[in-house]
């Protein structure tokens, strides 16, 4: 008599199903199929790894050498030396010819002269130099006079001087004007020195002069202020009667006479009709790097 696997009730042999739980109870009484064992392999045994040599404690691993490559840096260092040598060298051979023409330049001493009358170049001649301004008339002037000439003020205005030179003890031999532009003081003319001619005469501007004050007191009549001062500088453009308003009482006006200051300025004198007085006036008049310029007013 068997028990039924499930829930432990007897059964009979023969029996196909549990009369408890109704399970079959064929495969219960089947016979055991023994299960085939696997061959078995042959057991070998393991191999042992080789082990590796440690280096000592405090001892550095050996360094793979480098030689080749060391070579190799070395060797490019070499070539590169080389080669800047050889561009040193080219170098300093096209320099020297440079340098002593360069030399030869500044150290040729004494003025430039024309080729023709052996006297100083002027600015601008067949040299093809255009001449470096100075700081004053007297640097340009002695810059250009041979060594050991003296010279004597002639003729003089704020932007231009004219002057006589030659060597001492002597005769003026040239003449020569000074003016000043954006660059400086340069020597604008040089001309042998002729006794009956005369020294070259600042330019007489006195017409105008005259013409400056004309349109000076034509934008005063007609009230354009900001027109006529202008047309001045200080101290009367910080004048109000550089901008004065007529208010319609500037009838008229004429101008009398112009006279020339041996500065180079002048003075030119009008007389001025209003409705309820008459008044005469001079402007002085100077000259500017804009050309000329009112700077003073007073009664005459």
């Amino acid at each position: 008599m068997g028990q039924c696997p499930r829930c432990g009730a007897g059964y009979n042999e023969g029996d196909m199903f549990c009369g408890s739980c109704g399970n079959d109870l064929r495969v219960a009484q089947r016979p055991a199929v023994p299960m085939p064992v696997p061959p078995q392999q042959p057991a070998y045994p393991p191999q042992p790894y080789p082990a590796q040599q440690q280096p000592a404690y405090g001892q550095a691993p050996a360094k793979k050498k480098r030689t080749g490559l060391v070579i190799g840096i070395v060797a490019g260092v070499l070539v590169l030396c080389g080669a800047c040598s050889a561009a040193g060298v080219v170098g300093y051979l096209w320099f020297i010819p440079a340098k002593n023409a360069i030399t030869k330049t500044e150290t040729s001493g004494g003025p430039a002269t024309s080729a023709d009358s052996g006297a100083p170049a002027a600015s601008g001649d067949a040299t093809g130099e255009a001449q470096t301004g100075a700081q004053t008339s007297l640097e340009a002037l002695k810059a250009r006079l041979p060594e050991g000439w003296v010279y004597e003020l002639t003729a003089e205005r704020p932007t231009m001087k004219a002057y006589r030179a030659g060597p001492p003890a002597s005769e003026w031999a040239s003449a020569y004007v000074v003016e000043k532009g954006s660059s400086g003081w340069t020597v604008t003319s040089e001309e042998p020195y002729n006794a009956a001619e005369g020294e070259p005469a600042a330019q007489d501007d006195s017409k105008a002069a005259a013409d400056l004050v004309k349109q000076f007191r034509t934008a005063i009549k007609e009230g354009r202020t900001s027109e006529a001062q202008a047309m001045t500088i200080d101290p009367l453009h910080s004048d109000p009667a550089s901008a004065e308003y007529a208010n319609g009482e500037f009838v008229s006006f004429t101008i009398d006479k112009t006279e020339v200051v041996g500065d180079g300025t002048y003075w030119v004198y009008d007389t001025e009709k209003r409705k309820t007085y008459s008044a005469k006036w001079k402007f002085h008049v100077a000259p500017t790097e804009a050309g000329l310029r009112i700077n003073e007013l007073t009664d005459w």
